[in-house]
């Protein structure tokens, strides 16, 4: 089941508790994270995020072809995921299966992902492991 939480890109200076929690979960957890918004709030909120992410550390930015990385990952990063190529995304789900630890991984988009799953334009399975908990960001 996924999480979903509407909150604007920084965390809340009011700290209401159900935002509050969403923020707790991103900054502290090991979830996977599906970012989805406009880019100044994904960027943001990414530069947040960067020291929470435990190392070593993958960044692979939407320009960059997915390859399968040679060592350990303890994050990654995958940025604007509903431009990816099926292959890409056959890729990065077979690494995660073939993965001897679990790295937690945050993804962006600017687009929603789960119409592109509908289309068959982004593998299911795929998205299922990437949107363990969904933030719309503001």
């Amino acid at each position: 089941m996924t999480d979903i939480a509407d909150v604007d890109q920084s965390p809340p200076s009011d700290f209401s508790l159900p935002v509050l929690a969403d923020w707790r979960s991103v900054y502290g957890g090991q979830t996977n994270v599906l970012l989805e918004g406009p880019e100044s709030a994904l960027s943001a909120v990414l530069l947040r995020l960067k020291g929470r992410l435990r190392e070593p550390v993958l960044w692979k930015p939407s320009s960059q072809a997915f390859d399968v990385p040679s060592g350990e990952v303890g994050g990654l990063v995958l940025q604007e995921v509903s431009a990816m190529s099926t292959e890409e995304q056959f890729r990065v789900l077979a690494w995660l299966d073939a993965a001897k630890e679990r790295p937690r991984i945050v993804s962006t988009t600017t687009s929603p992902l789960f119409p592109c799953v509908a289309r068959g334009l982004f593998d299911a399975t795929l998205y299922y492991r990437l949107n363990v908990m969904l933030l719309r960001l503001g």
